[in-house]
């Protein structure tokens, strides 16, 4: 049962032996967000938690690069945090303008509704 986790994890492009530093900077991250979040849902907050967690771990190396100055867990903290939030936005502007913009376009295409 081990390997067959070792081998998930590896699969999935985490390390075997994590970075505990940037894990509990992620956790922190994450746990925050969560807990400020004003979702209703459980299991959207659940999601959230999920996306920040490896969202945040698989950004941190990315931002300590370009902010060497940042304490890994500051940047692992950060991470978590903000790709959660950047996901949110991306979500709510999606579900309240997209849908506009893909009617715009399929009447341009299809030759809809022309004023």
């Amino acid at each position: 049962m081990l390997t067959i986790a070792a081998g998930a994890l590896a699969g999935a492009g985490l390390p075997l032996h994590p970075n505990f530093t940037v894990m509990s900077g992620v956790l922190c991250g994450a746990l925050v967000f969560v807990m400020r979040s004003r979702e209703p849902s459980r299991i959207r907050r659940l999601l959230y938690f999920a996306v920040s967690l490896v969202g945040g771990y698989a950004l941190t190396p990315e931002l300590r690069s370009h902010l060497a100055w940042l304490p890994e867990w500051a940047a692992a903290f950060i991470s978590a945090a903000g790709v959660v939030t950047a996901a949110v936005v991306l979500l709510d502007w999606s579900e309240n303008s997209a849908p506009a913009l893909l009617t715009q376009l399929v009447q341009r295409f299809i030759g809809g509704n022309r004023s």
